[in-house]
This record gives C-alpha cells, sequence and structure tokens, in this order.
C-alpha cells in the first residue's frame, strides 16, 4: 500500500450506529495526519446517485457490519455501482460482534473479489470487534471494555494503513 496517501475515500455502512461510530473515528485519526478525507453514507437515496471515485484517491477504505457471516447485500449493490478502479488501493474493515472469528473474516470474500474484478486492489483488511447484537448478547462488562478499547483499536488501524501495512486475510 501506498505510504504517501494524501486523499482517501471512506465509505460506510451502518446499521445499527456502531460501523458509523468507527467509521467517523477512522476519519478523525486520518485527518489528524494531514489526509483528506472524504466520506460516504451508503444508503438507498446514495445508490440512486452516480457513484464516483475522485481522481484524487489514494485509498478506498470500506467499512460495514457483519451480517449473517457476510457483507450487507447494500454493500454488494454499492460494488456494483462502484467505477473502475483503475488500480487504486482499497480496504476493507468489517464490523463484528464475533470478532476475526473463520465464518465472520469470510464476509470480506465476495466484497474482495468485486473490488479486484473492478481494478481496485484489496491490500487491507481489518475486523474491528464490537458487542454482540446478535443472537448472544455479549455480557455488559464485556461490552464496556470493547467501546472503551475502541479509540484505541481504531488508531491503531488508522496508523496501519497510514504507515502502508499490506495486511490480506486469507
Amino acid at each position: 500500500m501506498n505510504t504517501k496517501m494524501n486523499y482517501i475515500d471512506l465509505t460506510y455502512f451502518s446499521g445499527t450506529g456502531g460501523t458509523e461510530r468507527i467509521a467517523y473515528l477512522v476519519k478523525e485519526y486520518l485527518e489528524e495526519n494531514n489526509k483528506i478525507v472524504e466520506i460516504h453514507f451508503i444508503n438507498a437515496n446514495y445508490l440512486k446517485e452516480k457513484i464516483t471515485v475522485n481522481d484524487s484517491t489514494d485509498l478506498l477504505l470500506l467499512l460495514y457490519p457483519v451480517y449473517a457471516f457476510d457483507a450487507p447485500k447494500i454493500v454488494y449493490d454499492w460494488c456494483k455501482l462502484l467505477p473502475e478502479g483503475n488500480k487504486i488501493n482499497a480496504g476493507i474493515i468489517s464490523v463484528s460482534g464475533g470478532g476475526e472469528v473463520g465464518v465472520n473474516s469470510a464476509c470480506r470474500i465476495g466484497i474482495k473479489k468485486q473490488l479486484e474484478k473492478k481494478g481496485y486492489l484489496v491490500c487491507y483488511e481489518n475486523m474491528v470487534k464490537m458487542p454482540s447484537n446478535w443472537m448472544i448478547e455479549t455480557p455488559e462488562q464485556e461490552a464496556l471494555k470493547l467501546i472503551k478499547e475502541l479509540p484505541h483499536t481504531i488508531k491503531t488501524i488508522a496508523d496501519e494503513i497510514l504507515t502502508g501495512k499490506q495486511q490480506k486475510i486469507k
């Protein structure tokens, strides 16, 4: 990944607000490091617009929650509408109540394939663990710990992006 990134296109989908919180923390940390971050929220209205990627974009960064071990359908719809990537670097950050376990990690496979088919170079991926809001509730103390650690977790991810760390999970 290019460490000389200046312009980052951060696009996210959030169903319950957790991923939105993370997206804005990522944006904040990147901007503190003098990066220009354009942020977009994927929703039905956004999908009606012509999806563009700025010519100055050095990194397309996509964030979304895990929905039943996959990316939400609306994220796949967004990928289909993306213009050709012309070898622009891309990163994917998924958000899950279960963390980086095999079935959750699979949530990025289809999105990586779509981005790469469009000509984007997926060079970074990561998972942020949040309190679970599906099937099994996270115990309150563990949930509070995850929320309290969130700024540190996101700063670590932002630092990895800024230093050009390449991380593709098989």
